[in-house]
């Protein structure tokens, strides 16, 4: 019995113990379980099931964690196990520039949807229309998904030690994550505050952050590969600007 127990009390250590969902709820303004953002002329409420948040020029509105705004109790940190951020949510029609991302510290991840080809800190975006898709990053490189938008997807982040995996819509995406450079921070929805970018609404139904997730990988549930094209995209903020600097070959699993 006592060697039992002494196997039984080795495998609580080894095991994710730690694991846990720590925020799911849908957002709103000033939800309890999210820092959240929202500017003057914007909104992010809740209904019938779906979360809503909706721009305005030259604002923002978003949700996720921050270390200066809206602080709560749970936090993101590197860990073996990786965190993991998954996101079901369509946007409505000519919604442009909107994000999800996360990074622990060491490393993070980011989708950008129907992004426009500019720099918010130097151009008005809102003289672009951005391409319908996702544009998922990589340390030095970021691939371009081609999406209907408009249509509910589901897209998760897993970012573990310098690995990041991306599925959207049960595709699956790996490669180098982004370095985060001591930058610990989740963002969903529209940061473009005083920036001329983001317009439309992104429609939420699911949202949650799994932090030192047992989930081990994101494989494929769909088969064929879409034809990605890679663009260049600026990452301003938060300090992130030059994180990129090595490149690496990303992978596409079927």
């Amino acid at each position: 019995m006592r060697l039992l127990s002494a196997a039984v009390a080795a495998a609580l250590l080894t095991s994710p113990a730690c694991a846990a969902v720590v925020a799911s709820s849908l957002p709103y303004q000033n939800t309890p379980d999210w820092s959240d953002v929202v500017f003057s002329g914007t909104s992010m409420t809740v209904n019938s099931g779906v979360a809503t948040l909706t721009t305005a020029p030259i604002r923002g509105v978003w949700f996720g964690w921050s270390p200066s705004s809206n602080t709560r109790s749970w936090s993101i940190a590197p860990n073996s196990q990786g965190n993991l951020l998954s996101l079901t949510a369509a946007f409505s029609s000519g919604a442009d520039d909107w994000q999800a991302y996360f990074y622990d510290g060491t490393a993070g991840g980011a989708i950008y949807f129907n992004a426009t080809p500019c720099n918010p800190g130097t151009t008005n975006c809102y003289n672009f229309n951005g391409t319908p898709g996702a544009t998922i990053f990589f340390n030095g490189s970021s691939t371009f998904i081609p999406l209907d938008t408009t249509l509910f997807r589901t897209y998760e982040i897993l970012v573990r030690n310098s690995d990041v995996i991306y599925r959207i819509d049960g595709q699956r995406y790996s490669g180098t994550a982004l370095a985060a450079g001591g930058t610990t921070f989740l963002l969903v929805g529209d940061s473009s505050g005083s920036s001329p970018s983001g317009t439309g609404s992104m429609i939420i139904s699911g949202v949650s952050f799994d932090r030192a997730t047992s989930v081990l990988d994101l494989p494929s549930t769909v088969s064929g590969v879409p034809e990605p094209a890679s663009w260049a995209m600026l990452l301003a903020g938060f300090g992130l600007t030059g994180a990129i600097s090595r490149r690496r070959r990303v992978e596409v699993s079927a």
